[in-house]
């Protein structure tokens, strides 16, 4: 029996996902899931274009997260967003005062975005097709409502897949390796 896998936009809505066999239960959960299920607000950090670099660092690390929003201070449009790539590949090593360094001179003018409606897919999409850790979720009047993690998408992954992740052993089984002695 071929089976036809549906494209994002012809998925259907299946009554009981869990009914499904696990891969398609994945595929129709991501195909059919507004981002908006998951948690995109409470890791969120903002930072303005003329915030300094330490200030933007500050609130990563506040947030525990990889990335600082960087909107408009005054309509709070989303205008960049800082990454630690960003930092890694622009800042660390070249002699930067943090203080003095600006935002605007070093974050990413003009991300890639989503919408909140948006499905779970286009984010993986966008993760996967175009390398990006985070994306940005903003409402119409493209003002920041939240971001959307790779930690994000692997935390609802697990959620779908609870019953085959939490039953895994603790480490797999492979030949020609003993266990660790100790802790």
């Amino acid at each position: 029996m071929t089976i036809r896998y549906k494209t994002l936009d012809e998925a259907d809505e299946f009554d009981d996902l869990a009914a499904l066999p696990v891969d398609h239960r994945v595929r129709s959960s991501l195909c059919q899931t507004p981002i908006s299920v998951l948690d995109i607000s409470s890791r969120l950090a903002i930072t303005y274009p003329n915030d300094s670099i330490n200030l933007a660092v500050r609130r990563m690390r506040e947030k525990g997260i990889g990335s600082v929003v960087v909107i408009d201070p005054e309509s709070h449009e989303l205008t960049g967003i800082l990454t630690e790539r960003d930092l890694l590949n622009k800042i660390v090593g070249k002699g930067i005062d943090h203080e003095k360094a600006r935002v605007k001179d070093y974050m990413t003018p003009n991300p890639e975005y989503l919408n909140k409606h948006d499905k779970i897919a286009y984010a993986l999409h966008k993760m996967s097709v175009l390398g990006f850790r985070h994306v940005p979720i903003t409402n119409v009047d493209h003002q920041v409502e939240g971001i959307v993690s790779v930690r994000t998408v692997v935390d609802y992954l697990v959620e779908q897949l609870s019953n085959e992740i939490y039953n895994l052993r603790p480490d797999p089984l492979r030949k020609g390796f003993s266990a660790r002695e100790g802790a």
